[in-house]
């Protein structure tokens, strides 16, 4: 899947994907992970939300680091999201998509995304984001792909199918504040030169606004 796809098309590719999630997807233990924990340890939050879980590695991961948190995961993959129920007891995962999530406004402290928005092109982006300034009460966290350059921007779209971006520009466009961006270091991805290059921890204070 590659040259310009769709976010129509990307969410399709999820929706219908077979594979066994317990095998394929399920490693809690992946380097990257024990980064997000950290990046979560210095905020103050009770509640989060990871939009695009699949079957819930990020969220095993910060249960079993953080304690007493509620997490809540939501998918466009029903497989995904069935295999997630039955890994935690008293969370919420939804089969939902991103731009137009079933629950309450303000109903989470943080929305955590992980490689999610690669797959949402810029003409849906305005969506994904307000959606994620009604549902979050403090902090969006994402673990994504950045780059200042339109030049790597475009031909990463064009070559690989996935979206990359400014996340400090864009953010600060829809309303979010206080953006703070850190470089991931090569061993928290090394099997993939694209995250070793481009992949970012972005922490955005929400606005009020959406």
């Amino acid at each position: 899947m590659k040259y310009f796809q769709t976010t129509k098309k990307w969410t399709l590719f999820w929706q219908r994907r077979k594979i066994d999630w317990a095998k394929s997807y399920m490693n809690p233990n992946h380097p990257h992970r024990q980064m997000l924990v950290e990046t979560l340890k210095h905020l103050s939050w009770i509640s989060l939300m990871e939009v695009g879980c699949g079957a819930g590695a990020n969220l095993v991961r910060i249960i079993n680091t953080i304690p007493k948190k509620q997490v809540m995961g939501v998918d466009v993959n029903p497989d995904a999201i069935a295999y997630a129920k039955t890994q935690f007891t008293g969370a919420i995962f939804k089969v939902n998509e991103a731009h137009n999530i079933i629950m309450s406004d303000k109903s989470t402290d943080v929305i955590l995304t992980d490689m999610f928005m690669i797959y949402v092109t810029p003409r849906k982006m305005e969506k994904h984001l307000k959606e994620f300034s009604r549902l979050a009460r403090n902090y969006a966290v994402m673990f994504e792909l950045h780059s200042t350059s339109w030049w790597e921007r475009f031909v990463i779209r064009w070559k690989e199918g996935y979206n990359i971006y400014d996340w400090k520009k864009l953010l600060e466009k829809h309303g979010f504040f206080d953006i703070s961006l850190f470089k991931i270091p090569k061993e928290a991805w090394p099997e993939s030169d694209l995250q070793q290059k481009y992949g970012h921890i972005i922490i955005a204070r929400v606005g009020n606004h959406y």
